[in-house]
């Protein structure tokens, strides 16, 4: 408790009811409205890293209102994440937040809930402006938001750039929405030239993947002029997997009021330690068959995303995996707005369950039943690959990241490993499992993965159903009369379908099959000479009959038919 007020319920739950104050006796809890804010510039600060959070089962001390906690358990939503413990109480106190966790650690929640929790839907006015790099990621926040805020009379409109914008400038004056979120350019377009916004009204501002908003001088000039229109008294949100970075930080200071920062700092830094990272070093002519072989690995993906840098490289990709029997499906930033939202409804519903995209669903995208990211193209830098890695391993499932080179690019390898503080294992793939080393890699205990469903596809055969084809080869190879007409089979046709099994994978395998003959034995020999004989005799006496008949007829013995 802090000396200046009866109780603080955010003190006695965080801390196990312990009592922390500064040198000045004031309360360090960021529910207590005595948090000094001049102070301290990192959250770091105001909690080391050896006091230890209470960490509630359940959304109940976090969030009061009971129709958004309804839809929280709606939702799926059972237990609050640790950026989401940190996060909550202070953006409802109103601070300047800057969000720094990795990808995948529920930061769209962490200030969705709160600022859902402080609209008061009684002014018919704008209230809260969120801005996305992205349409796709746009378009997913506001479907979230919906979602929370269903039955709470939160009206909310989504301005993305490629829609219809007289649409969205009518929507806007008939909904006099509480929450606009939209895209830089569909913002800056309506709010600067055509003065149809007015974001001074909004007393919260959100900035998601700041860093993406800033990565070129166009978006850094319209995010700039959106937040220089935006009252000076606002309450200011930055979300990035990537918050140490000079222009986050610069951003910062420059529009936030001494910020708190949520993220330790292999949060900020690395990957989350959920996510095994992969490297397999083969010849460029052979990536392809590496992502076969990774998609019939053991453990076995449940959705995969492959990441390219090429557009056009994208569709052959995805045509080479169909070839393979697997359903694919691929996504490009020249692709019309409609063919994107459709590939990603259709990804989504899991109808395809490999994705081949460009760098354009590298950020923030949210596909929880994703656990292997495959980069058959290596990123520009390891910025890029710490968001590529972060599409998989979401909310703490475990998440496989795999990166295929060639061996002159292995140093590319070390410096993002360096850079980002993550081990990346060299790996082989032999028999359908990984070789770390030489050494089998096995799962740890405490991995949770999402059932497979790459390999439950309808069109794909089963393992049962591959067995069954690899005996009736074996069937008809002991039936074969010679070995000459074994050699005859076409076991590369046969072999180009045994993808799934654990045992037969390769020609090496199926030759090594003991029930595969090698030779003819003296038993098959005799078998053969007997069925030849028989052959013959039937031959022969299908001659001397007809011989016969005709004599006969010759003779008038019988008549002609």
């Amino acid at each position: 408790m802090c000396s200046f007020v009866q109780s603080c319920w955010g003190c006695t739950i965080i801390f196990h009811q312990q009592r922390y104050f500064s040198s000045s006796n004031v309360c360090i809890s960021p529910c207590c409205r005595h948090l000094w804010r001049p102070r301290f510039r990192n959250f770091q600060e105001i909690f080391p890293h050896k006091l230890r959070f209470h960490l509630s089962s359940n959304f109940d001390w976090l969030v009061q209102n009971k129709t958004l906690l309804h839809n929280i358990e709606r939702l799926g939503y059972s237990s609050p994440l640790p950026i989401q413990h940190s996060a909550i109480p202070c953006i409802k106190r109103g601070l300047d937040v800057t969000l720094g966790s990795h990808t995948g650690s529920g930061k769209t929640l962490a200030f969705l809930l709160p600022i859902l929790e402080r609209i008061d839907v009684q002014q018919r006015q704008l209230q809260v402006v969120i801005i996305e790099p992205t349409r796709e990621l746009c378009v997913q926040t506001a479907n979230v938001c919906d979602s929370l805020a269903s039955n709470m009379s939160i009206k909310s409109v989504s301005l993305i750039g490629g829609a219809n914008i007289q649409r969205q400038m009518d929507s806007l004056k008939e909904k006099q929405p509480h929450i606009v979120l939209g895209t830089p350019g569909r913002l800056y377009e309506l709010t600067v030239e055509r003065h149809i916004l007015n974001p001074i009204q909004a007393s919260i501002v959100v900035v998601d993947e700041v860093d993406q908003c800033l990565d070129t001088p166009n978006n850094r000039e319209k995010l700039e002029a959106l937040l220089q229109r935006c009252s000076s008294r606002k309450q200011t949100i930055f979300c990035s997997a990537t918050c140490t970075l000079p222009c986050v930080v610069e951003a910062s200071q420059r529009y936030q009021n001494n910020a708190v920062v949520l993220g330790s700092e292999w949060t900020t830094r690395g990957s989350p330690q959920n996510i095994h990272h992969f490297m397999i070093t083969t010849a460029k002519h052979k990536h392809l068959e590496a992502v076969r072989r990774i998609l019939f690995a053991h453990p076995l993906p449940s959705s995969v995303i492959i990441f390219v840098n090429d557009q056009h490289r994208a569709g052959v990709i995805a045509s080479k995996l169909q070839e393979f029997k697997l359903k694919a499906a691929y996504m490009q930033g020249n692709q019309t707005k409609m063919e994107r939202a459709k590939v990603l409804k259709d990804f989504r519903q899991r109808k395809y369950p490999i994705l081949v995209c460009t760098e354009v669903l590298a950020r923030g995208m949210d596909f929880p039943f994703v656990s292997h990211v495959i980069q058959l193209e290596l990123p520009t830098d390891a910025q890029h690959y710490l968001h590529r890695a972060g599409r998989c391993g979401r909310a703490g499932i475990t998440g496989f990241c795999f990166s295929i080179v060639s061996p002159e690019y292995q140093f590319v390898m070390r410096k993002f490993s360096k850079a980002l503080d993550i081990n990346i294992h060299s790996v082989e793939i032999r028999n359908n499992k990984l070789f770390v080393q030489g050494k089998e890699w096995m799962l740890e205990s405490n991995d949770l993965l999402p059932p497979s469903k790459v390999h439950q596809d309808k069109s794909l055969p089963k393992l049962s159903e591959l067995e069954a084809q690899f005996d009736q080869l074996v069937k008809e190879l002991e039936e074969a009369e010679t070995w000459e007409d074994v050699e005859d089979v076409d076991t590369d046709e046969y072999l180009n379908t045994v993808t799934a099994d654990d045992d037969v994978n390769s020609k090496t395998d199926i030759m090594e099959r003991s029930d595969v003959p090698r030779k003819v034995s003296s038993h098959q020999k005799k078998k053969t000479a007997n069925r030849q004989n028989k052959k013959k005799s039937q031959s022969l006496g299908k001659k001397e009959k007809e011989r016969l008949t005709a004599i006969a007829r010759n003779k008038g013995w019988v008549g002609n038919r």
